[in-house]
């Protein structure tokens, strides 16, 4: 740790320098010189789409990265029996999510890997729409094409490529930010703005701190019937779910999965200063030219405002929209009070704006080679492992461990059944079955802040995990958590054991921590 607060001083007194030199000392003389290299968008949309591919495609072969995920897709399955989120089956994000989830299910007719592949598509999206905003603040096709680079080769690390709620906030979010910077802006532009920032927070409710940056620009509230074309489309998909929910008599659950328990879950408290060196850390450890970038763009930025001479300049670069941006998704990390890194997804997409600060011949050129180096070093590692994933798509597929157990189980029965999981959820998803539990991701079984809510809802009991065990389903998956100890069904005269020891070794059952949980699956007899 010692030597990154070194290596973390060392090189921003280094790059600072270079900012202050250009800057102050050079001032004009120096401005960019590199070319402006003036290909068609196409040409860098493509390289952007294989530089995804060979990023993401490095994952594929493990059919859990995050288990979250899991628990995503069996709530939005749910959705496509024809039932609301939260009717039958409660995961806690909102209600959008679950049906971009079942969209995209439908579209990979439940195949996952593919599904995966749509959500890598996704994630080029953005990077496509990152491409035109810094297109529009910077009218430079390189540092478009720079930004673009760094953003995707940030979300090439494990955790970050997953299906993530941030990441499709990020698409309406990022698309209102660039129709608001846009040079025809009409009134009917700023309603569909309000619609986006609103289904934001439908899929993410902790979103709705981005609001702040819009309401603070002035092409929205210099004029009042601006501002209330924005604030009525902010309004009608909230009104779209509200009504729904209240035609069904939901409401109730509606209300405390929007606000209720995602406040409880914020009351959560962590050391925000230990929390982000930790994740600073752990960009170092999987690249440190990304490290790097991270600290030559944060010492153009002090340059910037060291160089302002006014305190006036100081103030209005702090009004800059894009570094509202920047700060809000810092905000949003401190709020979410619980240190995962999926929380700073916003602050990894906004990161790459201040590529705009950087205006001297010797920056860009720094900024070229970190990336340049960061993104190919990451390329040369993991190009021929994505290669082979993405040429064997469907062998990766059928040899996933859950997958061909959950074939198995369905092979013990000839009638439909019943599955109680409190863990392994992906069983559920390939079987295309809800879970037998209402909670669905099995560990908010012991979060009280949302158990509690639950049961004032009477949706739930308080010994919840028991009494669903003493219902006796046909099928119940197990682990070695806190949930429901596996050792039980040992002594159950009506319960046998299902091998799964060669499943539960597999090697790509899971990215991280394959040893945590030991699942068992017992079987009723018939």
């Amino acid at each position: 740790m010692t030597n990154l607060y070194a290596i973390t001083i060392i090189s921003f007194l280094i790059f600072l320098s270079f900012s202050l030199y250009e800057k102050k000392i050079l001032q004009k003389k120096n401005n960019l010189q590199i070319p402006n290299f003036k290909f068609n968008p196409f040409f860098y949309y493509v390289i952007l789409l294989f530089y995804v591919l060979f990023t993401q495609g490095q994952y594929l072969n493990y059919e859990t990265i995050d288990w979250d995920t899991n628990s995503y897709l069996v709530s939005s399955q749910d959705v496509l029996r024809g039932n609301l989120p939260y009717e039958n089956q409660w995961e806690s994000k909102q209600s959008l999510f679950y049906y971009i989830y079942a969209i995209l299910i439908l579209i990979s007719n439940g195949n996952l890997i593919i599904f995966k592949l749509l959500n890598d598509f996704l994630l080029y999206l953005l990077s496509i729409i990152l491409f035109l905003i810094v297109k529009v603040l910077t009218n430079d096709q390189l540092k478009s094409f720079l930004a673009s680079i760094l953003f995707l080769t940030l979300m090439s690390q494990p955790w970050s490529s997953t299906e993530f709620s941030e990441i499709y906030s990020l698409i309406f979010i990022s698309l209102g930010f660039y129709i608001l910077i846009s040079r025809k802006l009409n009134r009917q532009k700023l309603f569909f703005i309000g619609v986006l920032i609103s289904s934001a927070t439908l899929v993410n409710v902790g979103s709705a701190l981005f609001v702040f940056p819009f309401l603070f620009s002035k092409r929205i509230t210099s004029n009042l019937k601006n501002f209330i074309y924005f604030c009525f489309g902010g309004i009608v998909p909230h009104l779209l779910f509200f009504t729904i929910y209240f035609s069904r008599n939901l409401i109730d659950i509606y209300w405390s999965t929007l606000f209720v328990i995602p406040n409880a879950y914020r009351g959560e408290q962590m050391n925000f200063a230990r929390e982000f060196i930790n994740f600073l850390r752990s960009l170092n450890d999987y690249n440190q030219f990304l490290y790097l970038i991270f600290i030559f763009l944060l010492s153009s930025l002090f340059a910037d405002f060291l160089t302002s001479r006014k305190l006036t300049s100081k103030i209005n670069m702090l009004k800059n929209t894009y570094l509202q941006f920047l700060f809000i998704s810092i905000l949003f990390y401190y709020l979410a009070s619980h240190g995962y890194y999926h929380h700073l997804i916003f602050f990894i997409f906004f990161l790459p704006l201040l590529i705009k600060n950087i205006s001297g011949k010797i920056s860009t050129m720094i900024l070229i080679l970190l990336i340049s180096v960061s993104s190919g070093t990451i390329l040369f590692s993991k190009g021929n492992l994505s290669f082979t994933n993405i040429s064997n798509l469907n062998l990766i597929y059928e040899n996933y461990p859950l997958n061909k157990l959950a074939k198995e189980i369905d092979s013990k029965f000839d009638d439909d059944y019943e599955i109680l999981a409190f863990d392994s959820l992906l069983i559920l998803y390939y079987l295309d079955k809800p879970n037998f539990s209402y909670i669905v991701h099995p560990t908010n079984h012991n979060e009280e802040f949302i158990t509690d809510n639950l049961r004032k809802l009477n949706l739930i009991t308080k010994d919840e995990p028991e009494r669903l065990v003493n219902l006796e389903p046909d099928v119940i998956m197990c682990s070695n958590n806190s949930i429901i100890q596996c050792e039980i069904y040992d002594y159950k005269k009506n319960y046998y054991e299902l091998d799964s020891l060669v499943y539960r070794q597999d090697p790509l059952l899971q990215f991280y921590d394959n040893q945590t949980f030991q699942f068992r699956v017992f079987l009723k007899e018939s």
